[in-house]
């Protein structure tokens, strides 16, 4: 039992790394190669939920960081029109990250490594007691784990963010007027 919940924790960490908005379909009709059994086991475990979550919430932790770089343009000087346009070209950039994925894709390959890890037997067993109430007091367990476990991660992040990026504009314009500095030296 212990190995089915290590391999679904495992599963749920990994579709975590993802990036930004949600821009395809609705993950529908997803699963073309793989057995009944790890269908429905994603299915059970909520696999399309996971992955539209993964991308606002992404889409959100990108947001967050852009807002603080933008902060400390504003705080440094920057011409409010200069900002404006980098916002422009930061959204278009957070977009083309965020379609640089598919959820389809994603919940295929999901879905293929439970039909691979497991036999048929092992495969059913999961489904089963992913299907009860012990399996989805587990499962609950599991995903309110990872979601504290993603916030805290996101919260460190942006407050790194906030001190890193202005300590490096810092360093940027320190740099600057050196190189400033000897250019106009004889």
């Amino acid at each position: 039992m212990f190995r089915f919940i290590s391999i679904i924790f495992l599963c749920l960490v990994m579709t975590d790394v993802s990036f930004a908005q949600v821009i395809d379909p609705p993950v529908k009709n997803w699963f073309t190669a793989t057995p009944t059994s790890a269908k429905n086991l994603a299915r059970i475990l909520g696999l399309p939920q996971i992955l539209d979550a993964a991308k606002k919430r992404t889409e959100q932790n990108s947001t967050q960081q852009l807002n603080v770089v933008v902060a400390q343009l504003k705080k440094n000087g920057v011409p409010e029109e200069v900002v404006v346009e980098m916002v422009k070209r930061a959204d278009l950039m957070i977009k083309r990250v965020a379609n640089s994925w598919s959820t389809t894709e994603a919940a295929e390959i999901y879905a293929n490594e439970i039909a691979m890890s497991l036999t048929t037997e092992e495969l059913r067993d999961a489904e089963e007691y992913f299907a009860s109430d012990e399996g989805k007091k587990s499962y609950d367990a599991i995903i309110a784990g990872q979601a504290k476990m993603s916030a805290y991660i996101s919260s460190k992040t942006t407050e790194a963010m906030n001190t890193e990026f202005a300590e490096f504009l810092e360093q940027a314009k320190k740099i600057s007027k050196e190189y400033r500095d000897k250019q106009k030296k004889p």
